[in-house]
């Protein structure tokens, strides 16, 4: 599966304005990671749609495509 993931990586890459628009929506609905940063977004998941997101210092959420699930 590592060229779906390779495929899913660039897909996220070039979809830098959904993210941000994503991760802004996500951030008021979920204010106590606003003092996190995203630290890294695993792509090793079945569904090569869904990634893992890592806060720092702590904490993961998930995203399925570009948008940031709440915990």
């Amino acid at each position: 599966m590592i060229d779906k993931r390779i495929e899913q990586a660039k897909k996220l890459h070039e979809s830098t304005q959904a993210l941000d628009a994503s991760l802004d929506a996500f951030l008021v609905r979920n204010p106590e990671f606003v003092r996190r940063s995203l630290a890294s977004i695993g792509l090793h998941a079945t569904n090569v749609e869904q990634g893992e997101v890592f806060w720092d210092p702590e904490g993961h959420t998930l995203l399925i495509g570009t948008d940031f699930l709440d915990p």
